[in-house]
């Protein structure tokens, strides 16, 4: 039994899901789903109705009405076989079919039949199915019909039980209230359906707009993805041709330095090599570190090493950099507890030592004088490092771009800091890839804290 009732509800809904109009075009392809349910409830009640009216009207030697009652009945079964048919010729027939039977009923059998019933719903069906103009100009036909049963009414031309109920007057009265509902009904409901349209159609022009947008901005980001990877290759490729002849520099600069009885300033000019070198080999790597956070390429290397290895590498790196050598009278102390700096970690170390290396430097160039301090704390699966300082601290107004690429406060040329203004960039970049989190407090004038905390393996 269920199973037969739910394939009576799949031959129904297939019935009237079939239409000429796809979802897509909202409004039209919704009013004929309309009409097609309007047209399968008639054809159903009224083959359940059609033979005892037929019988009825021969009893009652009524031969006009049962020609209308069978003609309407074959217009109604046209309608409802052949789905073919354009839903406007489809709804005009139906207004047709309902104009018909209203007046038959109504001529027929007066105020006791549903004659005005079925004339009132003939506005209300065109707002429905066909728009606001159908439903005025059905408005109109209405008022015509009426005048036209009040010439007759005035004349007594027929002898119904129409004629015999209503006279000129009551007529007018009456027919007056059906114009009424039928403009309150039918007018509202015509001029919302507009008004969703025009919205379902914006809807639907803004959607085609909102894929075009996501189209060229997908295109634009392939584009950029291209010429992101372009660029990448380019300063890896840079960085291979500057480091070599860098380091060979930097290498017989060294070999220069140790020679015995140098003279002072061939010293000092092979010092100055030896720095300078290693400064444009430190900005050429910092730029490609940067282009691949950029693009999402930054690779990482997971292995277990102790919180002691990191600091001594960090500790002898910080030794032959410039800006160590330049700031010798800052204080720099490297704090942990004993037990602690043994501890053994899984993570990517060398993205760890250069964050470190970066914030550390960072902090010397901004102290002339002072103390720089680096240490950690761990809490349960997280490692937090920081590095504070005592230097010229973060002014607030430029506190909210610190970590934006190339971002340099307004005090950085009289510090007389070289740099692009990347180094935090990269940073953060790098704490990102490793799942972490950067922040600092700075106060003007009494220094700076950088924290970055990252998930322990």
């Amino acid at each position: 039994m269920k199973r037969f009732a739910n394939r009576i509800v799949s031959i129904v809904l297939h019935y009237i899901s079939n239409t000429e109009f796809k979802k897509e075009d909202e409004l039209p392809y919704w009013r004929e789903r309309i009409f097609n349910s309007l047209i399968l409830a008639l054809f159903l009640f009224g083959s359940l109705a059609i033979v005892p009216n037929l019988i009825a009207s021969l009893n009652n030697k009524a031969p006009v009405i049962f020609i209308v009652d069978l003609l309407l009945y074959l217009v109604l079964l046209f309608l409802f076989i052949f789905k073919k048919v354009k839903l406007k010729v489809k709804v005009i027939l139906a207004i047709v079919l309902v104009y018909v039977l209203s007046m038959v009923l109504l001529v027929g059998l007066g105020p006791m039949g549903p004659g005005f019933v079925w004339l009132a719903s003939t506005s209300v069906v065109a707002a429905l199915l066909l728009g606001t103009v159908p439903a005025l100009i059905t408005i109109g036909i209405n008022l015509l019909l009426i005048f036209y049963l009040y010439i007759l009414i005035r004349f007594n031309v027929l002898s119904t039980p129409f004629f015999e109920t209503y006279t000129a007057g009551t007529w007018i009265a009456v027919s007056l209230n059906v114009i009424i509902f039928n403009a309150i009904s039918s007018i509202p409901v015509s001029f919302l359906l507009r008004g969703l349209n025009k919205t379902l159609k914006k809807e639907k022009k803004l959607k085609l707009e909102l894929v075009e947008k996501n189209r060229m901005i997908e295109k634009e980001i392939v584009k950029e993805r291209e010429s992101n990877r372009l660029k990448t290759d380019f300063l890896s490729n840079l960085s291979h041709e500057i480091k070599n002849p860098m380091n060979a520099i930097a290498g017989f600069s060294d070999l220069i330095k140790a020679e015995d009885n140098l003279p002072e300033h061939v010293y000092n000019y092979s010092d100055h090599l030896v720095q300078n070198s290693t400064y444009l080999n430190n900005l050429v790597g910092d730029l490609l570190n940067l282009s691949l956070i950029e693009v999402g390429e930054v690779k990482m290397n997971i292995e277990k090493f102790s919180l002691q290895d990191i600091f001594s590498e960090v500790e002898s790196v910080l030794e032959v950099l410039p800006v160590r050598k330049k700031r010798k009278n800052v204080e720099l102390s490297f704090v942990a507890q004993p037990g602690l700096l043994k501890s053994e970690i899984i993570s990517d170390k060398t993205h760890i030592q250069q964050i470190l290396l970066n914030l550390v430097t960072n902090a010397l160039k901004y102290t002339p004088e002072g103390r720089v301090e680096i240490g950690f704390t761990i809490d349960k699966n997280f490692i937090e490092f920081y590095v504070k300082d005592t230097g010229v601290g973060i002014p607030a107004s430029e506190q909210e771009k610190i970590f934006s690429r190339f971002a340099k406060i307004d005090r950085e040329k009289k510090l007389n800091a070289p740099g692009l203004g990347i180094g935090l960039s990269i940073c953060k970049g790098l704490t990102s890839a490793m799942g972490g989190e950067i922040w600092f407090e700075s106060e003007e004038n009494k220094g700076t804290c950088f924290h970055f905390s990252i998930p322990l393996g």
